[in-house]
């Protein structure tokens, strides 16, 4: 089970079912949810209620579509130890008048996994300060490796 995420997001996904694909320096993940268990026909909704798909686009913005919510993120590096991420949150027209709970509480869940993410981020980054490290990944965050990779490439 992932570490981060452990009591979070972990429990709403399912387990070591995950996408990934590489275009040139972006990428892509898709997370199938546990919710799709229940559903294997989508005779109550469609696969895009049941999946999480994120868009890495190099170098700086993710593109996250929720079952119940987009999410565009740009970072936009200030300093070597300090940057902004601009977050926009985006709903389809009838989705917050059909589906208001379940809007809400898709987003609620996805900002406790990007306040989860940002708080590792910051951890790992204090880390670095103390001089050149080897940094492994987990598991499931192969995109971190192919984005320093890429990073590397296009300088």
């Amino acid at each position: 089970m992932p570490f981060v995420h452990r009591k979070t997001l972990a429990p709403s996904t399912l387990s070591f079912k995950w996408l990934t694909d590489v275009y040139g320096f972006h990428g892509r993940a898709v997370y199938p949810l546990q919710r799709l268990k229940s559903d294997l026909s989508l005779e109550k909704f469609p696969l895009r209620r049941y999946i999480s798909v994120v868009y890495h686009i190099f170098p700086n913005t993710l593109v996250s579509f929720q079952p119940f919510h987009a999410l565009v993120t740009h970072f936009v590096p200030l300093a070597p130890d300090l940057t902004s991420a601009i977050v926009s949150i985006l709903a389809r027209k009838e989705d917050p008048q059909e589906f208001a709970p379940m809007v809400d509480k898709d987003i609620e869940f996805v900002a406790k996994g990007l306040l989860e993410d940002f708080t590792t981020t910051e951890k790992i980054q204090e880390g670095f300060t103390s001089g050149p490290v080897d940094f492994i990944a987990g598991n499931f965050e192969g995109q971190i490796e192919r984005f320093h990779k890429s990073l590397e490439k296009s300088q």
